[in-house]
């Protein structure tokens, strides 16, 4: 007869990993069996919280405050199209409507905010585009960092820590849980004081590429590899 799962069992089941962990080290395991692997395999996770790593990154650092320059003179150049606009708009509404003038300011009015709204949209575009490529970089050599780290380390798996927001709205606080791959996770296995460490020493260095136009070395003798 099949035997039913105790309540330590279906306690157990329902747990988080890292409390399961707790429990298979506390030493109660029945005589005779062996202890759980959970511990050895946490030995071989971490996590990092890469919203504190990209906030403490120099490069990105540097990128963002570019990023905030270009969008400041791109807001001038916006407002300065804004009060050619805002003219036009006062000296139609200096003239009686239903004339000639009025008409042509109207004309004139239209256009403006036609090529105002158009020139509005090419440079938010543009800005969304330095943006991502900023974010593309700096991920890109946090990536190779964390690598660089989890070999060190003879990790298995990295997984992304999102921290609590103490203060901020429902919303962001929803999009925050919902996004969370992390749920619980002890001290020992946070990678991000490390990963920070490394990326204010300096970027990595891109991998190195081979050479297409290399040959691997021959050994000596002819192409046969008979000796001469």
């Amino acid at each position: 007869m099949p035997r039913l799962p105790s309540r330590r069992d279906a306690l157990l089941s329902a747990l988080p990993v890292c409390a399961v962990s707790l429990i298979a080290q506390d030493g109660s395991h029945p005589q005779g069996s062996k202890p759980s692997a959970q511990p050895a395999l946490a030995n071989a996770i971490g996590v990092v919280d890469f919203v504190q790593v990209l906030q403490a990154y120099p490069n990105y650092l540097k990128g963002s405050k570019q990023l905030e320059e270009e969008k400041k003179a791109r807001q001038a150049i916006l407002s300065e199209e804004e009060g050619k606009l805002q003219e036009l708009k006062i000296k139609r509404d200096g003239v009686r409507p239903g004339t000639r003038d009025y008409n042509m300011y109207t004309l004139d009015l239209d256009c403006a905010m036609r090529h105002l709204n158009g020139f509005r949209d090419i440079l938010g575009n543009d800005l969304d585009q330095l943006t991502d490529k900023l974010m593309a970089q700096s991920y890109e050599e946090i990536e190779q960092v964390v690598a660089k780290i989890a070999r060190d380390r003879s990790l298995l798996l990295v997984l992304r820590l999102h921290r609590d927001l103490a203060d901020s709205s429902p919303r962001a606080k929803a999009i925050t849980y919902d996004r969370r791959v992390v749920w619980c996770a002890v001290d020992e296995i946070d990678l991000t004081a490390e990963v920070i460490k490394q990326l204010q020493a300096g970027p990595p260095s891109a991998p190195a590429k081979a050479d297409p136009g290399k040959d691997a070395a021959t050994p000596k003798g002819d192409r046969n590899g008979k000796e001469k």
